[in-house]
């Protein structure tokens, strides 16, 4: 009964407003902010993980980097990477080439 009244009062008063529901291009502007925020909270849950995850395997890495986005970083983890992309390749070519001499050798 009290909501009636308090709507009732409103009503009199003037003191309401009518919802505008948007349309054409706002609408779609409305649609791209909801979509932008969920993405930014999407990527800040994504960094407290990658944060957590550095953390918990290697407490070291944020004494030795000042920050974990940096173009520092890109380089050092670029650079394991080759490196052991390389290693794994010499191995092989290694390999191989023993395999070559003792069929040399024994041939």
């Amino acid at each position: 009964m009290k909501d009636a009244r308090v709507i009732a009062q409103l009503m009199k008063d003037g003191r309401y407003s009518e919802p505008q529901i948007p349309q054409g291009i706002y609408a779609e502007l409305r649609v791209g902010m909801n979509i932008r925020e969920q993405l930014s909270k999407d990527l800040l849950q994504v960094k407290g993980r990658i944060h957590n995850w550095l953390d918990r395997y290697f407490p070291e890495f944020l004494t030795v980097f000042k920050d974990w986005e940096g173009k520092t970083r890109n380089l050092h983890f670029v650079i394991f990477l080759y490196q052991r992309i390389l290693y794994s390749e010499m191995q092989k070519v290694l390999s191989k080439c023993g395999e070559l001499r003792l069929n040399v050798l024994l041939g």
